[in-house]
């Protein structure tokens, strides 16, 4: 008497609708988790920020080199810096300043921390972890700090000190992204047009918008020598441009 093989069947496909809501299920938790993430690490750049502003770049105990040490086994500093920048990138949004050292830092445990921590909580919600990193950093300039992060971790000593001036407030994340890309340009034999930055050499304020209020001013010196026609033209594209002033300029 022979026996029969049983054949398992396949199991039933799943109809298209209920992968569609599989991907939607898993996709919110991957957003929640992001949430999350994006949370914690401006949670993190809050408390490193106050420590900075108390001890700056010192080996202070307990101050935010000790900080950095403490995370090193966990994240690079590379990390601690841009999570510390976009706290104070926030901070200084909400605040509306432009320069970190007028940032008002409550002291921690206090009230006024939990405010603004709480405010920094609801911010994250509309973040996501590639922008978390960015900082302030346009979709153009993300390889140029993929770059710049890469040379820091693989011990790149310049790398490492832009990154740091950017903790120090000394630069913003988009100025020590243009300035190292300028820096390996001139390596290279070409250096890219830059709008703004910090002379290294002479700590000056150098950059095509620099170029461009001289050439305003040289040419508003001759103002009377102009015809009526072409001063009524400058006059609205001049308005336009005010309009345009960031607050602390007007």
């Amino acid at each position: 008497m022979s026996s029969k093989l049983k054949i398992t069947p396949p199991p039933a496909q799943k109809s298209n609708q209920a992968i569609i809501k599989e991907i939607n299920d898993i996709t919110d938790e991957t957003i929640k988790s992001m949430r999350m993430g994006c949370s914690g690490a401006l949670r993190v750049g809050f408390r490193l920020l106050i420590l900075h502003r108390e001890t700056g770049d010192t080996e202070a105990p307990g101050g935010f080199r000790a900080a950095l040490d403490a995370l090193s086994s966990k994240i690079p500093p590379s990390t601690a810096y841009r999570w510390l920048n976009a706290a104070s990138t926030q901070i200084a949004r909400m605040q509306d300043v432009t320069d970190i050292g007028d940032m008002e830092l409550p002291a921690f445990g206090t009230k006024e921390f939990s405010a603004l921590e709480g405010e920094l909580e609801k911010i994250s919600k509309g973040m996501s972890i590639r922008r978390l990193t960015m900082g302030s950093v346009s979709p153009s300039d993300e390889s140029r700090l993929d770059n710049l992060i890469s040379l820091e971790e693989s011990g790149d000593r310049e790398a490492a000190k832009v990154l740091e001036a950017v903790s120090a407030g000394r630069m913003t994340l988009v100025q020590a992204i243009r300035a190292q890309a300028g820096a390996t340009a001139k390596q290279k034999g070409r250096a890219d047009a830059k709008y703004l930055y910090i002379d290294g050499a002479t700590g000056k304020v150098r950059g095509l918008f620099v170029n461009s209020l001289v050439t305003i001013s040289r040419a508003f010196a001759q103002w009377d020598d102009l015809e009526e026609p072409a001063r009524n033209q400058v006059k609205l594209a001049w308005k336009e441009t005010v309009a345009h002033l960031p607050k602390e300029l007007r």
